[in-house]
């Protein structure tokens, strides 16, 4: 078998990252993008995406800095909702 080129194991590392990514409802997790919290505590806060890296989005709510799971970016009644997007 053939060696596989740096493009081809490049293309392999980017589908993995996106795979991670993506919460299950299929939404790609990018920077820029708006989310709402969907906890009837939260007062309909919404926080925007900074940065994405393997499965943890940080995020900015106008006062603080955090992490989260993308794996709970999907609408719940403890979950976040995708608001806009850049």
């Amino acid at each position: 078998m053939p060696r596989k080129t740096k493009a081809q194991k490049d293309q392999e590392a980017l589908e993995r990252e996106n795979e991670l990514n993506t919460n299950r409802d299929g939404i790609l997790v990018r920077p820029g993008q708006m989310w709402r919290d969907m906890n009837t505590r939260s007062d309909g806060r919404k926080i925007s995406i900074s940065a994405v890296q393997g499965g943890t989005a940080t995020t900015f709510d106008g006062n603080r800095t955090g992490q989260l799971a993308v794996s709970r970016m999907y609408p719940h009644s403890r979950g976040y909702q995708l608001v806009g997007s850049p």
